[in-house]
């Protein structure tokens, strides 16, 4: 009979042993992954989306406040342009045409829509540019003429916005009624 060599002694513990030790750090489950944008992920973005859907729910409130507002003075009259503002020729002529970069005198009559006020009246020589006005008045007023008169309904988010501007203040709906000359 041979005698047990070392070897032979260890062979079946040490299969064990390696068995064992296989198995257990084999079976580890794989973490969940988190969504990608998930290291991004701060208290800033929760403030950040909360003002965003405030900002919407602003928006939401202004626009029904301006339909209301077209509703109870003539809704016939008004026509609400694609870009979400109404617009209402109150004198039309068939003056000369205005154009982008053409001067001319223009007043510019600014109410609150909620409470009436009247926040500026001016009457200015005015260059038609784009940075020097807000857009729904800039882009009337490449469509009036001379002599004409609009009234123009927009909500704060396409005048002068959440920041507002010296005589503005923020998130104003507005009824502007523009004159040229």
């Amino acid at each position: 009979m041979q005698t047990p060599t070392i070897m032979s002694i260890f062979r079946l513990p040490l299969i064990l042993l390696m068995v064992c030790f296989l198995s257990l750090t084999s079976c580890n489950r794989t973490k969940p992954q988190s969504p990608s944008n998930r290291h991004n992920a701060t208290p800033q973005d929760s403030a950040a989306m909360a003002l965003v859907f405030t900002q919407q729910r602003l928006a939401q409130e202004a626009d029904k406040i301006i339909t209301q507002y077209v509703r109870e003075h003539g809704e016939e009259q008004y026509v609400m342009l694609s870009r979400g503002y109404w617009a209402k020729k109150i004198l039309k002529t068939s003056g000369k045409d205005i154009t982008k970069n053409s001067k001319l005198e223009l007043r510019e009559i600014l109410f609150s829509l909620e409470d009436g006020r009247m926040i500026i009246d001016s009457r200015d020589e005015t260059e038609v540019k784009a940075e020097q006005m807000i857009a729904p008045v800039w882009e009337v007023l490449q469509t009036m003429h001379h002599g004409e008169q609009v009234e123009l309904l927009v909500p704060w988010y396409l005048g002068y916005g959440s920041t507002g501007s010296p005589m503005v203040a923020p998130y104003t709906n507005l009824r502007i009624i523009l004159e040229t000359y």
